[in-house]
């Protein structure tokens, strides 16, 4: 399966942010994808499938050089619970802190 190009990770500051899913359960007035836009910062956020943690795995980098990872993207990122897991564990074990951003 062919999927095109998302922006699976993206840098603020000293925090590294995972999308891991468009998905949400929510309508927040402030999100920007109910008011017209994909778009955080500079970055396309909208995604057109869930990924899996061997997508996201390769793109950590060093953990050294984050403060912080961050799951926080276009949607709520335990609607993706499989991945969310997957990555964290994977960023702990490397030594790095992880934060989720949830509505939960």
């Amino acid at each position: 399966m062919t999927h095109t190009t998302a922006t699976l990770v993206y840098d603020i500051r000293q925090s590294r942010y995972l999308n891991i899913t468009g998905r949400c359960t929510l309508q927040c007035v402030f999100c920007p994808k109910h008011n017209g836009s994909k778009q955080i910062h500079q970055y396309q956020l909208a995604l057109d499938h869930q990924p899996k943690a061997a997508e996201i795995i390769p793109l950590l980098g060093d953990v050294s050089q984050f403060e912080q990872y961050v799951f926080c993207g276009y949607g709520e990122p335990t609607l993706n619970l499989t991945t969310l897991l997957e990555v964290a564990k994977e960023i702990k074990s490397r030594g790095g802190q992880v934060r989720v951003n949830t509505d939960a």
